[in-house]
């Protein structure tokens, strides 16, 4: 699976204001900003980003994540801070 599906299959199912994913054919890094994150804890956020993806992990598409989840302030104080 590449970069680009994923972010495809992302923005489909979440339709996220920010959605940024790098890596190569096993392993991403998915960083995901939207307001549906503001009143989730960290799990939650985790959960509803992998509801998403379990099909690819499942059939070894995708092998491994790293998911990086922000409500839409939370991204702003970080690019306050670069």
């Amino acid at each position: 699976m590449d970069v680009k599906k994923i972010q495809e299959i992302l923005n489909d199912a979440l339709k996220p204001q920010m959605v940024f994913v790098t890596g190569n054919q096993s392993y991403f890094k998915i960083f995901i900003v939207d307001d549906i994150f503001k009143k989730m804890n960290s799990v939650q956020r985790q959960r509803r980003v992998y509801e998403v993806l379990t099909k690819y992990i499942k059939d070894g598409s995708i092998h491994a994540l790293s998911i990086y989840t922000y409500s839409v302030n939370e991204w702003k104080e970080i690019e306050k801070k670069e």
